[in-house]
């Protein structure tokens, strides 16, 4: 019976359990949430989820024919292998352009290929497991999906071009390795329209 109680005064199991249940509110967060119809000129609040890290998001459009898009999410870097225990933290602006759209069935929900450029800044972990402030451009090609039921499920791949500083020895600046080498894991971003 001993074998089955869980011993309350361990805290390594809490830091764990807490980010899970935090990941899984914010994944379901907008399907319990009350929904109105979506129109052109709609914002949209989501969740980013990705192998990279996890956030939050705000879609607005923009007087040209594209969307603005602000995210800011906790880089996980190292975390899953054991690496490192501290997360990164990153902001991120860019505007899309949609290069082509259309509807799907019954012209109820609509799609969108877009791409966009922006600027980027955050504490990150390099790969070399040093952390430090990184800044600089970045860019996203990917799929929207917008459903009448006021939901955008955006599937994109996002790339910096950016410089990482850290302090060692001094001041030192290099090429931020891990905006390039990990712009092939793809990023989940569900958004709601409140």
């Amino acid at each position: 019976m001993a074998i089955f109680a869980m011993n309350t005064s361990d805290v390594s199991m809490k830091p764990e359990l807490t980010k899970a249940l935090i990941t899984a509110a914010l994944f379901f967060l907008p399907i319990v949430l009350p929904a109105r119809p979506a129109g052109e000129g709609d914002s949209y609040w989501g969740m980013v989820h990705s192998l990279k890290g996890f956030g939050a998001s705000l879609e607005y459009p923009h007087k040209s024919r594209g969307f603005n898009v602000i995210t800011a999410y906790f880089d996980i870097y190292g975390i899953p292998s054991l690496k490192t225990s501290t997360p990164g933290f990153r902001v991120s602006f860019l505007h899309n352009l949609d290069l082509a759209h259309g509807s799907l069935k019954d012209g109820d929900a609509t799609w969108s290929l877009y791409a966009g450029m922006g600027a980027m800044a955050g504490y990150l972990t390099e790969n070399n497991l040093r952390n430090g402030l990184a800044t600089g451009l970045t860019g996203d090609v990917g799929v929207r999906f917008r459903f009448p039921s006021s939901f955008a499920v955006s599937l994109y791949f996002q790339g910096d071009l950016a410089v990482h500083l850290k302090m060692d020895d001094g001041l030192t600046m290099t090429t931020y390795k891990n905006g390039l080498y990990r712009a092939w894991i793809p990023i989940l971003c569900i958004g709601y329209n409140f």
